[in-house]
């Protein structure tokens, strides 16, 4: 190859080869990593995208669910301070989000009254406690009432479950809490309801 040629053929491949601007620093480790993964996008199928969006978005939907639903029933004022049946529970909304359908079931899993009877296992609904929706911070009240007293027998000991069904926000699903009270007797006679585990 003459001389002339060699010069049009390093002159051809100069004009090739991609140049850098002046003043222009090659991409830097975030911009090829960011092409990286649009390339791999790119190349998942469609059903598998949005498979990902269903993932992230449910993953999503269960942490709020979870971080921000948060209901709890403390026992406050005591009508008869000789029947611990007579107390006043509260049901209160901690979490930042309304909850709905909100109903009451006292379960009784032993209650022992002072003439040897007594009841077990034994659920008693609350037919007007019903409440359509319990806003975030909002409070609402209701009362255990044995199914069977017996006559005018005092309680002697009760085990009791309260049943709180209700339905979070943005799920189409009810969720059941079981908060399980023991009632102890006190010095001056009257009752405490004390939490117990299960």
């Amino acid at each position: 190859m003459s001389k002339a040629g060699r010069l049009k053929h390093k002159r051809a491949k100069a004009r090739r080869k991609p140049r850098l601007r002046r003043n222009q620093s090659p991409p830097s480790t975030k911009r090829r990593i960011l092409r990286g993964l649009t390339r791999a996008w790119d190349g998942v199928s469609l059903v598998w995208k949005i498979a990902g969006i269903a993932f992230v978005i449910l993953g999503g939907v269960s942490t709020l669910y979870f971080f921000t639903v948060r209901l709890s029933v403390t026992p406050r004022e005591t009508l008869n301070e000789t029947d611990p049946f007579t107390t006043v529970f509260v049901l209160q909304n901690d979490g930042q989000l309304p909850v709905y359908d909100v109903t009451f079931v006292c379960l009784e899993n032993r209650v022992t009254f002072t003439d040897g009877n007594s009841i077990e296992n034994t659920a008693v609904s609350t037919p007007f406690f019903n409440v359509p929706v319990l806003g975030a911070n909002a409070k609402t009240s209701a009362q255990c009432h044995p199914a069977n007293r017996f006559g005018v027998h005092p309680v002697l000991n009760a085990d009791i479950g309260l049943s709180i069904s209700y339905r979070p926000s943005f799920f189409p699903f009810h969720r059941v809490q079981v908060f399980h009270y023991t009632a102890l007797p006190t010095s001056n006679h009257t009752w405490a309801w004390v939490e117990t585990a299960k």
